[in-house]
């Protein structure tokens, strides 16, 4: 039975999600996977989570509401940044009318590889992470690649991020939501691998392979020749100058060791270590234990700041 056949009149996309905290290696995965010859992942997207709750109002007895469906998928601009038009999916929905509400947002994914019968079409984009299980809800079909990174490194480097928090706690808090979105979907586990960031790094045959596998797919000697992809990936990024690590061979960035005090580590540690243990990592010790509520409580005033900031730069732009 061909895919087709399977899927019914058009192939439910996406295929795959890319998904871990920022500064885990995510755009990495995303480079090393786009080497292969069958193997296709647009720039992010950012509309699913909101076009998948979206979906009683874009769908309806007689099918896609186009018009609306298309308005919720363009809503965010990254379509449009990407080179797509409002009109080329309205076409697209007119042409070959879906009969399923996966069908109809499979489309946008044909339309933004500009290959409708690409192999297997994946999304990476940042806060996919903290929707697993939506997303498994939707597309039950679909494969998880799931990127881990040390939390204290990861703390360590959202610090030099202008977007990141620079509050450690802040930072620990945002890897351990992450986590915790993820190993608690009911994603069934041979649907979900769990890449570490580091055995990438030592190890990037092996681990290339194990990605591959997942992904029903033979590895090919372009995946690891991201190099030469990565101005065209670092520059479909929402902050490409956080990624210019992509054009040089796989090593760590960051080490906490050296990049955090003692204090700021020690505490971020006592958050994040029953969740990062299980994943093979080791931190310091001998902090007292910091209240998650503290770190709840850090990444909301960070988060309501960031909201705050982004709204002052809209009404700048619309009102100079």
């Amino acid at each position: 039975m061909s895919a087709a056949d399977r899927w019914g009149r058009r192939r439910a996309r996406p295929d795959f999600f890319i998904v871990g905290v920022a500064r885990s290696g995510t755009t990495l995965a995303r480079a090393i996977l786009t080497g292969h010859p069958d193997v296709q992942v647009p720039a992010e997207t950012g509309f699913l989570p909101k076009l998948v709750r979206a979906r009683p109002s874009w769908w309806g007895k007689k099918g896609v509401r186009s018009e609306l469906f298309v308005r919720l998928a363009f809503a965010n601009g990254r379509l449009a940044a990407a080179g797509l038009e409002p009109r080329h999916l309205l076409l697209a929905l007119a042409q070959r009318p879906p009969t399923r509400p996966v069908e109809a947002i499979s489309v946008i994914y044909e339309l933004a590889t500009h290959n409708e019968n690409a192999e297997h079409i994946g999304d990476k984009t940042p806060g996919y992470e903290r929707h697993v299980q939506l997303l498994w809800d939707a597309f039950p079909h679909a494969r998880f690649i799931h990127l881990v990174r040390h939390p204290l490194d990861v703390v360590a480097s959202l610090r030099h991020q202008p977007w990141g928090p620079s509050d450690p706690l802040a930072a620990g808090m945002l890897w351990l939501r992450s986590i915790r979105a993820c190993t608690s979907a009911t994603v069934p586990a041979e649907s979900m691998l769990l890449v570490r960031l580091e055995d990438l790094v030592s190890n990037p045959v092996r681990t290339v392979d194990r990605m591959s596998h997942h992904l029903g797919v033979t590895p090919h000697p372009q995946m690891l020749r991201f190099p030469q992809r990565a101005e065209a990936i670092r520059q479909q990024n929402l902050h490409p100058a956080g990624h210019d690590g992509l054009s040089r061979p796989l090593r760590t960035t960051r080490a906490w060791e050296q990049e955090l005090s003692d204090r700021d580590a020690a505490r971020a540690w006592s958050l994040v270590a029953s969740a990062a243990r299980p994943l093979g990592y080791d931190g310091p010790e001998g902090a007292s234990k910091v209240a998650e509520s503290d770190a709840v409580v850090r990444l909301a005033r960070f988060q309501t700041a960031q909201s705050w900031r982004r709204g002052r730069t809209l009404m700048r732009l619309l009102h100079p």
